[in-house]
């Protein structure tokens, strides 16, 4: 699920009123500059077994080459895209099947 912000988005994961924001992502005039930030303390405040899902969407996505910056993010360390370079469709592809299996382990965990 995707909610719209002032200044951004967030990609989320709902189950009954729980929302599990995962991912950030902002324009080019926000503080942020257009990025996309993870959401790992999110997922930790909200999801039971929250280690095993962390580790698993940390560690694939650094694998990506992509998310090169930690940040504080709302005071918790989160990793950073910088969106300033050209990205190729494969790693657009598998961003996209970690995320898709980041859901899956969050609602998992939800409906346990």
């Amino acid at each position: 699920m995707i909610r719209w912000g002032n200044k951004g988005f967030s990609l989320n994961v709902q189950e009954e009123n729980v929302f599990v924001g995962f991912l950030f992502g902002y324009p080019l005039d926000c503080p942020y500059s257009q990025s996309v930030i993870t959401g790992f303390k999110q997922i930790e405040k909200k999801t039971p077994d929250s280690s095993t899902i962390i580790g698993y969407y940390k560690s694939e996505i650094q694998k990506l080459d992509l998310f090169t910056e930690n940040v504080g993010f709302f005071g918790n360390p989160e990793l950073k895209w910088l969106i300033n370079r050209p990205v190729n469709q494969e790693k657009i592809d598998r961003f996209m099947d970690i995320l898709a299996e980041t859901v899956k382990k969050i609602k998992q965990q939800l409906t346990n």
